[in-house]
């Protein structure tokens, strides 16, 4: 029991005393349960399970109102965009992202989390989900190919074009392949990169990429590109949903209305 006999038996004694009984048969060098005993025991375990039950509920609401905000990433450009600045002017507290690129219900649970960062309200029942950005989709264009001489672009414009897209199973190039589908049009190809990558790709191989302002502004070498809006235009809504049955911290709250702040014309 990592303490000493005296205080054993003082506990004991005291323990016995409230009781009003012996819990034990004393005999020379052992202690035998009782039948007074026997039933106390029966409770102890439960009694010791909800004690352990209630301090990791109140280690997990220490945890909630702390100034660290667990937040799930289902939209890396809107992430990337906040979270620097958030943090200059909030140096107190921590954002603590995780990426998610598959769909939540598959195999990633979100209870954990204090915050979801979301182009997909609808797969949040149990959410309560706020608009914060509402950006306007761009074709990236090299100088060299068909397109650039356009003022614009349709989506049948793309029509056997090689097109790149930011992110491998991302939300983002789910968003472009539903599009392209709804509109029934079919790219030669449709790739996956990252945002880095994509000015060198295009140029090299006289490909396109639909793309959002927030992922633009992360490209090095974009001068290189021309950026054509669609007519007519393709908008991409992202927000933040929370639990409902959740408490929001102070930390996650501050977070919540920074970011309806920060792109106030969106």
């Amino acid at each position: 029991l990592h303490i000493a006999q005296p205080a054993l038996s003082t506990g004991l004694a005291r323990l016995e005393n409230q009781l009003g009984v012996k819990l034990f048969n004393r005999t020379k060098g052992r202690l035998e349960l009782n039948d007074y005993g026997k039933i106390f025991l029966k409770y102890v375990v439960n009694i010791n399970a909800d004690y352990e039950k209630a301090l990791k509920e109140i280690e997990a609401e220490k945890k909630r109102f702390s100034n660290t905000v667990n937040i799930a990433v289902l939209d890396m450009g809107f992430s990337l965009a906040i979270m620097p600045d958030f943090t200059l002017l909030h140096p107190d507290v921590k954002l603590n992202p995780h990426i998610i690129a598959r769909d939540p219900e598959e195999d990633v649970s979100l209870d954990e989390y204090d915050l979801v960062i979301t182009p997909l309200p609808e797969t949040f029942a149990d959410m309560t989900y706020t608009p914060i950005l509402r950006e306007e989709l761009s074709l990236a264009v090299p100088a060299a190919h068909r397109l650039s001489e356009k003022d614009s672009v349709s989506l049948e414009d793309l029509e056997g074009e090689i097109l790149y897209s930011v992110g491998f199973r991302s939300h983002f190039s789910r968003f472009i392949k539903h599009k392209l589908e709804e509109a029934g049009v079919t790219p030669a190809s449709l790739n996956f990169c990252i945002a880095a990558d994509v000015p060198q790709l295009l140029k090299v191989r006289g490909a396109v990429s639909p793309i959002l302002p927030g992922i633009y502004r992360m490209m090095k070498d974009r001068q290189e590109l021309r950026l054509l809006p669609f007519d007519p235009p393709i908008f991409r809504e992202t927000g933040i949903a929370r639990s409902t049955a959740r408490k929001q911290s102070p930390a996650a709250k501050s977070f919540c209305e920074f970011a309806c702040r920060y792109w106030p014309d969106s």
